[in-house]
């Protein structure tokens, strides 16, 4: 009986060390064009035109980004503004909490914001996407800010030894979810604006 359940324990031990790690839906399904973050879409709006749609757009901007004057001590220029194509290009700051460790800590995604407007329909695109901790202790210990180096560390077969001493599979997949949702709450409330 005893080896019985010795030989049980073995195969159920040795089938759970060949088992196949799941692929995490959240990494893969992130918006990645030509190894680029990019987050794009566009919504009709039946009965308004180009220039009612580009004045909400504009008015959305400014109320939305309150915390964008941030980014100028960062050297990144802030709006710009063509009015004759109708197309809003504006980096944007999103300010939001993640626990990578054990502290909550509030975190910075600046991103590139550009939104297209024509007769009864706008696009956007959101690209050009970096965050940092707002600390700047913890920045000067070498923080990697790039969605895209942390998506292809995550998607390596093995992190390696100094890449896992820096960052686990764990602390990447809580940056990029969080980053994901606050920009997915930024393009909630576009449509929402631009709706209404």
């Amino acid at each position: 009986m005893n080896r019985l359940v010795i030989i049980l324990l073995f195969l159920l031990l040795a089938k759970a060390g060949f088992a196949q790690k799941p692929i995490d839906s959240l990494i893969y399904n992130l918006p990645v064009v030509n190894g680029k973050l990019m987050y794009s879409g566009y919504a009709d709006v039946k009965g308004r035109n180009r220039t009612e749609l580009d004045s909400i757009a504009k008015k959305w901007v400014f109320s939305y980004f309150k915390d964008s004057q941030l980014i100028e001590t960062q050297g990144i220029p802030l709006p710009l503004y063509t009015d004759t194509t109708s197309i809003i290009l504006n980096r944007g700051l999103l300010k939001y909490k993640m626990r990578p460790g054990m502290v909550n800590i509030t975190f910075y995604s600046i991103i590139t914001l550009k939104v297209g407007c024509t007769d009864n329909r706008y696009n956007y695109q959101i690209d050009s996407i970096y965050f940092r901790p707002k600390s700047g202790a913890l920045n000067a210990l070498g923080y990697q800010n790039s969605p895209e180096y942390l998506i292809s560390v995550f998607k390596k077969k093995h992190l390696g030894f100094w890449t896992s001493m820096n960052v686990t599979r764990n602390q990447i997949r809580e940056y990029l979810s969080t980053m994901n949702t606050a920009i997915r709450d930024c393009i909630a409330s576009l449509n929402k604006a631009m709706a209404n």
